[in-house]
């Protein structure tokens, strides 16, 4: 059954598709008094240096044609940078060949998604496309808060060369054989929405960038231009599906997180609350049905850095351990936290050495960071060490 909307409560941080999803569901009332502490209009200090050490963020946004689409924005650490709680600046555009190439304009409504696959951490902004220049521009912040990470399958970071030049995209209005297993392996892709309302200034409306998780296969291949999908049970904001109640218009994102390959979808989305067929899907709160407009497949996307499943790391970690333990230095003495690990994953790359020596630093002190580096037979790590303690 459809959810019945009503009008807009101005003083609310959502919109009337929001708020009529809420109350079918039986949620509003316990939602809303809480979400107007947590959603805010600036971002806070910690949401601004999350943003800053990110290597990208998901985009969502609609194209000279109004249909929508996701993308990711990229670049190396630092290419975001916060001048103020109310702005994000962008060393990136969408690239050439990219569904949103070209669709950034000042003014243009903008979800993001800021995600760390490897910690599982995320956090959502919404606003608009301020200053554009040549080679990035300023995002106007209208909403930012912090999901939990509930369905966000862990993988560690590692860059990835490729250039530009390397990457080519077709486009097409069906999935072929290759995109349909690609889909059904799939336990991530991200989702894009937007609802602009009446035209007013309101914060509430505007673009929606989100993340989707599950066990490989949770996305179901119906043919080749339809998509189902479940919709597990989440933060009760409910912005995808109140969103896509009022406006149908609905953009995907797959990633190939090992070669780098970006599938576009735009289409539209019928969501099924209630019949027999969402007991089907184990979990299911809502299905999400996908009507495939158009494509773009692009390969060897120079924008996504690549990323591995923990078991593929493991190496990385024994080796972690092995030279933690000949330093005389015990995981338990040292309170080590799972990003501290996460660190050192990453340790095969001189970026992230930069960051595993300040976790270290954090865990352990300055004598034993030196230690573990000197443990590792790294002398750039021990640099790095260095770097950190006398900035």
């Amino acid at each position: 059954m459809k959810p019945r909307t009503d009008t807009h409560d101005l003083a609310s941080p959502f919109h009337e598709g929001e708020h009529a999803v809420q109350s079918q569901l039986g949620v509003r009332q316990a939602i809303e008094p809480w979400a107007r502490k947590v959603i805010r209009p600036f971002m806070p200090q910690q949401h601004r240096d999350f943003y800053t050490q990110l290597p990208f963020v998901v985009a969502s946004a609609r194209d000279a044609g109004d249909r929508q689409w996701v993308t990711l924005l990229a670049g190396p650490p630092g290419f975001i940078q916060s001048p103020d709680s109310r702005g994000l600046q962008f060393a990136a555009l969408p690239h050439p060949g990219d569904a949103l190439a070209d669709a950034l304009q000042p003014g243009t409504d903008l979800g993001l998604l800021g995600i760390e696959l490897e910690t599982r951490r995320r956090n959502r902004v919404n606003g608009r496309v301020g200053v554009l220049r040549e080679d990035g521009f300023r995002f106007d912040v209208g909403q930012a808060f912090g999901n939990c990470p509930q369905y966000i399958t862990e993988r560690a970071w590692r860059q990835v060369d490729v250039t530009p030049e390397e990457a080519s995209t077709t486009r097409q209005q069906y999935l072929d054989a290759g995109m349909q297993r690609w889909i059904s392996k799939a336990d991530t892709f991200f989702i894009g929405s937007g609802y602009r309302g009446d035209g007013t200034a309101n914060d509430a409306f505007g673009m929606d960038a989100s993340h989707r998780g599950g066990a490989p296969g949770f996305v179901r291949v119906l043919s080749n231009t339809r998509l189902v999908f479940p919709d597990y049970a989440g933060n009760n904001h409910f912005n995808t599906i109140g969103n896509l109640v009022l406006d149908p218009r609905v953009g995907l994102l797959f990633v190939d997180f090992e070669s780098g390959s970006l599938m576009q979808i735009t289409g539209r989305a019928t969501i099924d609350f209630d019949s027999e067929e969402v007991t089907r899907h184990p979990d299911a709160q809502r299905l999400v049905i996908i009507d495939i407009e158009e494509i773009f497949n692009t390969k060897n996307s120079s924008v996504v850095d690549q990323y591995l499943y923990p078991a593929q790391c493991c190496h990385l970690l024994n080796h972690t351990i092995t030279a933690i333990s000949s330093a005389q230095i015990t995981i338990n003495t040292c309170k080590c936290t799972n990003r501290f690990l996460h660190a050192f994953k990453f340790s095969e790359t001189a970026t992230m050495y930069h960051y595993a020596c300040i976790f270290i630093n954090e865990c352990l002190g300055n004598g034993l960071a030196y230690t573990f580096g000197r443990a590792c037979n790294q002398d750039e790590f021990v640099a790095q060490v260095g770097h950190v303690l006398f900035l």
